[in-house]
């Protein structure tokens, strides 16, 4: 969906220009006709995956909002910790005795439901897989556009 977005802003003659651009033009009231500034609210592990290299295909400058929260907190995200955490331990029966409200043991022993280089892929809490072979691009530092 994304990639037939930015197909649509290049055929139809848009000019995309990088934020801080867009905006001194706009408050100097020289903003041209079909400008637009792409934006992305969330800077999330699949960004350097999906978006960025679609917006080098058609060469648009694109900023992307990362939260500070957590740089500042100095905590996890807990959505990837968590899915971290049950990739670590798959194929594992974990035994509990310290929460009454879980069930005494959590199996995490699961079958492979696509097929992958290894064989297994990890699902993202959106509910979308992330192969084992792409599992270790996510952390890395992403590209200057």
């Amino acid at each position: 969906m994304f990639a037939r977005r930015m197909e649509i802003l290049a055929q139809s003659g848009c000019r995309v220009l990088d934020l801080g651009e867009a905006l001194r033009l706009l408050q100097k009231g020289q903003l041209p006709a079909r400008s637009v500034a792409i934006t992305f609210d969330d800077g999330w592990a699949d960004f350097p995956l999906h978006a960025f290299p679609v917006l080098q295909e058609h060469g648009f400058p694109a900023t992307v909002y990362l939260t500070t929260y957590y740089s500042l907190f100095s905590r996890p995200l807990f959505r990837f910790a968590l899915s971290h955490m049950m990739w670590k331990l798959q194929a594992k029966v974990i035994e509990n005795r310290t929460f009454p409200w879980l069930p005494e043991q959590l199996d995490l022993r699961t079958e492979p439901t696509e097929p992958h280089s290894s064989g297994r892929s990890t699902t993202m809490p959106s509910g979308r897989t992330f192969p084992d072979s792409k599992r270790t691009i996510w952390p890395q530092p992403l590209p200057r556009l």
